[in-house]
């Protein structure tokens, strides 16, 4: 009966009156099952800002989440200004620039006491300043609409932003010794003994696809599609895609390739979520439903709390070690670890950046470079792979057994040093300039060549610069050789 009425209330229910409301039903206006709570909000002038503000961006591309997350602080500074103001903030042309700096200095002391998280209290004053600019962009803050009579120096400026945590900081990629302890049988198995199936499903996926956690948490059910593909011998087969939305970046319906055990577990959890809801339509569940306040299996979890649970999982294990044996700083894991790591393994294995960065729905190849560090494996490929190409005014290869190098050698060779013909230079100011091509030669000599003819004919022999000191002057003083000059021709052939 509750479900019918619920029904026919949403039938005749549309979207002015529902404007009207404190609280609007997000299936009105074509989302899926949650409010967006104005109630809060104490101040008439505030509360009227927001609902124009939220009736323009409902039918944007960004999911109702962001809009939410807005809300969320636009209801805090509400409740700053009804500490802080003596008319408790109801009329707007009192309000003053100094209101927004006691706002900051409210997260601050929350974030002192450990009741809010640096990145919630940065994101705070983001959107806030976000909400206030975009609403005078509207034209709300004219003569007539909610915001008017609030005065123009009631912004945020550059240094009331809160500086983010450092990548190297807040979740960075786990060393492959901890990742096998946790996602091994012993570890799952105490997760979901405390926090059942789902959430060891959602750590499972996560360690796997690496999608931002409010993405994992807003999955629907129906985000397994396979696509169309050729094979190396030319016939068509089914390729298994994840689809879910990007809501940070404004992507919908993304389309990410996953593997045959991320399908194993996204079946796994769709049976799970049709048993515990038979009656209502698989277009409306999520894949990870919310325990509470959720009868029909439409409303998500929150990333807040599955990130609650991961700590609490963390914390409880007997024990985790690092790469040496030495017990692991717990505090490092965090759900977005394991995005770290997403990103991490497939720069290891060589995916290209611009590819990673699709991946993982970055606009910019510089946020990318941030979720991943360049291994000591990589550097040492790198450098031999170039060290057997380096040869000596022989033409002998300048390291006889490149293998045998220690690593702070290897290091030592990708820096210090520029490419010249046949050769290295190590000249500081060369190297800081980085102007030594190989087409130009070393411009540190200042009276002669890299390759220079005996006499200034076309004599059988020539001088090659093995090294060099500097000189006054900044010139360098070079030793040469006399080297027969058919076998250099040959070597620069090579």
């Amino acid at each position: 009966m509750t479900f019918a009425a619920d029904q026919v209330g949403l039938g005749l229910a549309t979207r002015a009156g529902e404007a009207t409301k404190d609280d609007w039903d997000l299936r009105v206006f074509g989302h899926v099952p949650g409010l967006l709570r104005f109630g809060p909000i104490s101040q008439g002038w505030l509360k009227e800002t927001a609902k124009c503000w939220v009736a323009e961006r409902i039918d944007t591309v960004e999911t109702p989440r962001v809009t939410q997350a807005v809300l969320r602080a636009v209801r805090a500074f509400s409740e700053s200004l009804c500490r802080h103001r003596p008319d408790r903030g109801s009329d707007p042309r009192l309000v003053s620039r100094s209101d927004l700096v006691a706002f900051t200095n409210d997260l601050a002391h929350l974030e002192a006491r450990g009741k809010l998280a640096r990145n919630t209290r940065r994101q705070w004053v983001l959107e806030v300043d976000r909400f206030l600019r975009e609403a005078r962009a509207m034209g709300h803050s004219r003569p007539g609409g909610p915001m008017c009579g609030l005065p123009e120096d009631v912004v945020f400026r550059p240094g009331d932003h809160v500086r983010s945590v450092p990548l190297e900081e807040q979740g960075r990629a786990l060393p492959q010794t901890v990742l096998d302890q946790l996602l091994g049988p012993a570890a799952l198995k105490v997760l979901e003994a405390s926090c059942g199936a789902q959430v060891r499903a959602m750590v499972e996926l996560e360690a796997r696809v690496g999608r931002r956690t409010g993405e994992l948490c807003g999955l629907r059910l129906e985000c397994l599609a396979f696509d169309e593909v050729l094979d190396d011998t030319g016939l068509a087969g089914a390729a298994p895609v994840l689809i879910h939305d990007m809501p940070k970046v404004g992507v919908r319906a993304y389309r990410l390739p996953i593997d045959e055990e991320a399908v194993e577990i996204i079946r796994a959890q769709q049976e799970r979520v049709r048993a515990r809801y038979p009656a209502s339509p698989p277009s409306q569940l999520a894949l990870f439903p919310a325990v509470k306040q959720n009868p029909y299996g439409a409303k998500p979890c929150r990333a807040v709390t599955l990130g609650g649970q991961v700590r609490a999982w963390v914390d409880g294990l007997a024990q985790l070690l690092g790469p040496g044996g030495e017990p692991f700083d717990r505090s490092d894991v965090t759900t977005y670890s394991f995005r770290h790591c997403y990103a991490q393994r497939h720069a290891d294995n060589g995916t290209p950046v611009e590819v990673l960065a699709a991946l993982m729905g970055h606009t910019r190849l510089t946020t990318t470079q941030g979720y991943y560090s360049v291994t000591q494996k990589r550097k040492r490929r790198a450098v031999d792979l170039l060290a057997t190409l380096q040869v000596d005014h022989r033409g002998d290869r300048t390291r006889a057994v490149v293998e045998r190098l220690l690593d702070s050698e290897h290091l030592r060779d990708g820096v210090g040093q520029v490419a010249v013909p046949f050769g290295i230079c190590r000249e500081p100011t060369n190297i800081k300039a980085q102007v030594n091509l190989p087409r130009f030669g070393c411009h540190s000599l200042k009276r002669g060549s890299m390759l220079s003819r005996e006499g200034g004919g076309r004599g059988t022999t020539a001088q090659v610069v093995l090294g060099g000191v500097p000189g006054e002057g900044g010139g360098v003083r070079g030793r040469a050789e006399e080297v027969d000059r058919g076998r250099v021709s040959r070597v620069g052939h090579r």
